[in-house]
């Protein structure tokens, strides 16, 4: 029986997620609540070799790609639904938004491929999600301070956050919380969902 909360944050590359969802960890796990943090793509175990070819990417036909991802998401799903018997919260930076983004819209795919990403047996409905927006020219400055560590999804910043600012307009992710981050440390940006998550628990 589901005993957490899961808790997605989402955006484009460079715009904090990370950052943000481990200062809301801490956050939490200050106020005593048991918390698990997960990165989508996991990086352990049999899911972290598909990762490894995620971000290598490559490949001569994108629908490889598209099926190494969903493979990466049931291993995220079963992950996230064994923990949500044993912790208050669950942290998961990247859900069903960014794989619209990466897997149909980027792509150019049929709609119809991305059913699949919600509608598996161990699917996951979180109780908060946000989105984290920024102007470009901020991510695009994030994104240029790592440089030779990019990866290929970071590479296609532009096609991405257009297709980010275009899937957000949808219906089927009005649910989301949107939150300017432009300039503003991680922290706040934790305190801001911290208070959000609270009010609405």
């Amino acid at each position: 029986m589901k005993k957490g909360k899961l808790i997605v944050i989402e955006g484009v590359d460079g715009a904090g997620k990370t950052s943000t969802s481990l200062a809301l960890r801490e956050w939490l796990l200050s106020e005593n609540y048991s918390v698990k943090y997960f990165p989508n793509p996991l990086k352990e175990g049999p899911a972290g070799e598909i990762r490894k070819l995620l971000i290598g990417g490559g490949f001569q036909n994108p629908i490889t790609d598209y099926y190494l991802s969903l493979a990466s998401f049931a291993e995220l799903q079963s992950t996230v639904n064994h923990a949500l018997k044993e912790v208050d919260y669950i942290i998961v930076d990247r859900w069903t938004l960014s794989a619209y983004v990466y897997q149909i819209l980027n792509t150019e795919f049929s709609t119809k491929l991305y059913q699949p990403f919600y509608t598996m047996e161990t699917f996951v409905n979180p109780d908060f999600c946000f989105y984290l927006s920024a102007p470009k020219t901020t991510i695009m400055a994030r994104i240029s301070r790592r440089g030779e560590h990019t990866d290929r999804f970071e590479q296609q910043l532009d096609k991405s956050y257009i297709n980010y600012e275009k899937a957000m307009q949808e219906p089927k992710f009005a649910h989301y919380l949107s939150i300017n981050v432009n300039n503003t440390y991680a922290s706040r940006v934790a305190l801001t969902i911290r208070n959000t998550i609270i009010r609405l628990k």
